[in-house]
């Protein structure tokens, strides 16, 4: 049992030190949230469909296999930026910039998907009877607008 402990930390140290060394650190903070959001978005979802008697192992698998699918495409992401930029094809391939804050591509998709989440985690309040405020309604409706459907 010990021997199994020791493997799981030491894997996780190793791939701890992986993702220090690869992911930048605009894209780490956005990564953060997304990790948080994606909690909050699966957390809200369980206990509406919970309320409505909606509950499904099959919708839960769905939906876990989405949220890993969109993690497993960041990961490609940052791996190809990373590549480009260790090439030498470019510096800091940058997508867009927010005053002097430039947005690598990583950083770009990761926020896209920080935003789709946070809507889910809006929808998903309203299933809960929470009414959030008009402005945060407006403003990720805005948002969701100027995205388009994803």
């Amino acid at each position: 049992m010990n021997d199994v402990l020791f493997a799981v930390k030491a894997l996780i140290v190793v791939a701890a030190g992986v993702y220090a060394s690869v992911v930048p650190a605009t894209t780490s903070i956005a990564l953060g949230l997304l990790f948080v959001l994606i909690g909050l978005d699966t957390l809200t979802g369980i206990i509406a469909a919970a309320m409505e008697g909606k509950i499904s192992s099959h919708t839960a698998w769905k939906g876990g296999a989405k949220k890993a699918g969109t993690l497993i495409l960041i990961g490609g992401v940052i791996l190809t930026e990373n590549a480009i930029i260790r090439a030498g094809m470019a510096t800091s391939p940058s997508i867009a910039s927010i005053g002097e804050v430039a947005l690598s591509f990583s950083a770009a998709t990761v926020a896209w998907f920080c935003v789709q989440e946070a809507i889910s985690v809006l929808e998903n309040s309203v299933r809960l009877g929470v009414e959030p405020p008009s402005f945060v309604r407006r403003v990720l409706g805005t948002v969701r607008d100027r995205l388009g459907p994803g």
